[in-house]
């Protein structure tokens, strides 16, 4: 097997758009394919006005959210997904006497950090919930997922057993890659990467340190080796007199597909650089008085003991298998398994990647 499939069950888009999801439908797409499907993310129940963010959500209203969302993963149980496969999530505001019972129920879940709150906000109450996730050594009690976690520092504050992450295609969106650090003459995948432009359209170009061309000849030097490391072309284009960009040979400067393969390859360097799971949770500044609340004594039976980066987004590649497969292809002949994270709400966009793990379960 190389190719790895969480399925999620596109809520927070539904949200967004208006729109609910059928806890039944979705629990016949999950059970269509659950042989492909390495994971399944449990159906949210999100509390608020439907597609309306940053407004105040009373406590009674997140606390019928939680159990109409436990209601959901008991249905998706009785459905038939087994409860190996099955990831239920705690959200931040949620009560933690949620995640005690998730903590003694099951084996893996999930935790959500807020979109709308600063890195240190999400650190403050990923804190808190290690004090129900660890024991007394800071070694995990449970396996755990951080759903939309990209930020370095947070990847590597916490014993994850798995993180997904949508940045790598959001970057390469706006023009720009994802370099890595250097310590002792190797790259440092450990570290928050350097964010580079490369597109000539870029309005980065005017500020000095943000665009490539605006690096020192040694500091251009450096990250150009780092393409060519990666296996990956820097591209050129040439601008005719109305200012239209003319490509000559594809690259990273004028291709965001190719930016995109740079910067998922980023993120599967980091999965790399830790890949020993679980370490400790080692509370800075709280010293002793950490004292975590999980119940159980023993860590639960693991499957493996990797950590694990998943890709999610850009459903528009997913759509056609020829970029699909190529990504799959590029980062496999770099590592062992492509890790992709799938929408329910999204349909058949995820078809080429539930396809490519057929065909390698059938072989």
């Amino acid at each position: 097997m190389k190719t790895e499939i969480m399925l999620d069950s596109g809520a927070y888009s539904a949200w967004m758009k208006q729109e609910t999801l059928n806890i039944q439908a979705y629990a016949e797409f999950a059970l269509r394919d659950l042989d492909c499907f390495d994971y399944i993310v449990n159906l949210d129940v999100i509390p608020g006005e439907s597609g309306v963010k940053g407004t105040n959500i009373g406590e009674v209203a997140i606390e019928s959210a939680s159990k109409e969302g436990y209601k959901n993963y008991e249905t998706l149980l009785k459905a038939g997904i087994p409860s190996d496969k099955l990831i239920h999530v705690f959200h931040q505001e949620e009560d933690f006497a949620w995640l005690d019972r998730m903590v003694n129920d099951m084996d893996y879940i999930g935790l959500s950090p807020a979109n709308d709150r600063s890195t240190h906000e999400k650190e403050r109450w990923l804190d808190l919930c290690m004090e129900h996730v660890t024991n007394g050594e800071g070694l995990p009690v449970v396996k755990f997922h951080g759903f939309g976690v990209t930020s370095i520092p947070i990847v590597y504050r916490y014993p994850w057993y798995s993180v997904d992450s949508g940045s790598w295609m959001q970057f390469s969106k706006y023009g720009a890659v994802l370099v890595p650090r250097m310590k002792n003459g190797s790259y440092n995948f450990k570290r928050t990467p350097e964010v580079v432009f490369l597109s000539g359209r870029s309005p980065q170009k005017q500020f000095e340190g943000k665009h490539l061309d605006t690096l020192s000849d040694i500091e251009q030097e450096r990250i150009i080796e780092y393409f060519e490391y990666q296996g990956l072309p820097y591209g050129e284009s040439e601008w005719d007199d109305e200012g239209k960009e003319i490509v000559i040979r594809p690259g990273l400067s004028n291709d965001h597909k190719i930016r995109d393969q740079l910067n998922l390859i980023f993120y599967a360097e980091v999965e790399q650089a830790k890949i020993d799971h679980p370490w400790e949770f080692i509370p800075v500044g709280k010293g002793s008085l950490f004292a975590p609340t999980a119940k159980r004594s023993t860590l639960p039976p693991l499957l493996d003991k990797i950590f694990k980066v998943i890709f999610a987004g850009n459903f528009p590649q997913m759509k056609d298998p020829v970029i699909e497969r190529g990504m799959r292809d590029y980062v496999i002949s770099k590592f062992p398994v492509y890790r992709r994270l799938i929408s329910a709400y999204f349909g058949d966009d995820g078809q080429s990647v539930i396809d490519m793990r057929r065909e390698e379960n059938a072989l």
